[in-house]
């Protein structure tokens, strides 16, 4: 987005909400270790826009320190849940094991904050079909999943060289080990019932 567009979504995503920064976006950053602290450091450098980091979430106190390190005067809490309900939030990032992403997700759209995980979006497709169920019930919450490779410049290039045709029609090709593997998870996930038939 860009111009007049994020405008109105950067003020509308603080609209409302206690102690909101005008014209900023105050993101709760949920576990900061090696990605959680490389998104602070983003948003601190200035290269988030109009992002700030509005509280940090970890369940290990000892991060504490870290966090007033690298988000100094932001509320540091040892339950995401404590965080999204203290008022100190527009919005949330997951940056946590990937089996915690869905419930995070659907805890913070619940309390009406707007939530960006971090890929993948889980580890259980019932989980992120109800993580996405929940996001359509909310649609004045916004839901996002992370593609951290969409805006590298190489992947970029790959993508115009398939689509333009450059290298040959596109098709999936699949050795004996992926194939076996594939069968397997597929198996693993009907017996599951995590698909539908």
């Amino acid at each position: 987005m860009v111009g007049d567009e994020a405008r109105t979504t950067v003020d509308s995503m603080a609209q409302g909400r206690f102690g909101a920064v005008p014209g900023k976006v105050r993101l709760g950053i949920i576990g900061l270790g090696v990605q959680g602290t490389a998104y602070a450091r983003m948003i601190a450098e200035g290269m988030a826009g109009d992002l700030v980091v509005g509280a940090v979430a970890d369940i290990d106190e000892a991060v504490r320190t870290h966090a007033q390190e690298v988000c100094p005067g932001a509320p540091f809490y040892t339950d995401y849940r404590e965080m999204i309900a203290g008022g100190d939030v527009d919005a949330v990032v997951t940056t946590v094991p990937h089996y915690l992403h869905p419930q995070m997700g659907i805890d913070a759209i619940k309390a009406g904050v707007h939530v960006l995980v971090d890929k993948p979006a889980g580890v259980y497709t019932a989980q992120v079909r109800e993580l996405n169920e929940v996001a359509a019930a909310h649609p004045d919450v916004t839901f996002a999943i992370m593609f951290n490779q969409r805006n590298n410049p190489l992947y970029q290039r790959i993508k115009e060289i398939v689509d333009g045709g450059e290298i040959g029609a596109r098709r999936v090709q699949l050795d004996h080990h992926h194939l076996v593997a594939s069968r397997r998870l597929l198996r693993r996930q009907r017996v599951a019932g995590d698909l539908g038939r």
